[in-house]
């Protein structure tokens, strides 16, 4: 995935999740997060992504079948997914859980590559067998980081978005008692969510 296109997508969701700032910068109107549009200032990128929403109908982003389940029912998916006047810009509160999917859908072939590479021989092989398989999970110990980033990296492609959005978005990859853990299970089914919830066939962020 293009990097300055990734980056533009993923400030954009650490803002809305309140990743990049501690301080309570936006109220609750509704289902609509309100911010106050001076934030933007300092974040054009930002909110050049966020524009491209503003005629966008929140219920797109999701496939029919989907929405026939009635999960989600009026007035929660009524709307657009971004709405503004002179002093708010208003994001649909569950808008920065597409955003995050969509990512997943842009890395979805090198997630894939990612899970068959860390799941076979030849890389538990590379590093001695000192690689840990559970049936839901891949684990190695802290201190073989590095090398092993280093190998992920000059065998699968865009390695370095994958593992900051697993990292920072989700529990995918935790460090629990001195050992990195994969949770491969977690990401089938983050990669099945997608397909299964939301269509972003004919959407393109820019």
């Amino acid at each position: 995935m293009n990097p300055q296109l990734y980056d533009k997508i993923q400030f954009t969701l650490s803002t809305l999740t309140n990743r990049r700032i501690t301080d309570n910068y936006h109220t609750f109107e509704g289902y609509f997060k309100a911010f106050d549009k001076s934030i933007f200032d300092v974040r054009p990128h930002e909110l050049e992504v966020l524009n491209q929403f503003l005629e966008k109908p929140f219920v797109s982003l999701f496939k029919e079948d989907y929405l026939k389940k009635e999960i989600m029912r009026p007035p929660f998916v009524n709307g657009n997914c971004v709405v503004k006047n002179e002093d708010f810009l208003g994001v649909h509160c569950e808008f920065s859980t597409a955003l995050f999917y969509y990512l997943i859908y842009k890395l979805k072939e090198n997630i894939e590559s990612f899970l068959d590479v860390i799941n076979s021989k030849v890389f538990s092989n590379n590093f001695n067998g000192r690689i840990t398989k559970r049936e839901d999970s891949v684990c190695y110990r802290i201190f073989m980081g590095e090398d092993i980033k280093n190998y992920l990296k000059g065998n699968i492609s865009n390695f370095s978005q994958i593992h900051y959005l697993l990292h920072e978005f989700t529990s995918v990859i935790i460090i629990v008692e001195g050992e990195v853990r994969i949770n491969t299970r977690r990401l089938r089914e983050l990669l099945n969510k997608q397909e299964e919830v939301y269509d972003f066939e004919n959407l393109t962020i820019i």
